[in-house]
């Protein structure tokens, strides 16, 4: 799942996807 996010958006994005892949 990170590793996911984490392709999709730089770092900036990072913890603003995290957030919604969590929610």
């Amino acid at each position: 799942m990170i590793e996911e996010y984490r392709n999709d958006e730089p770092e900036s994005t990072l913890p603003k996807k995290h957030a919604r892949s969590c929610s």
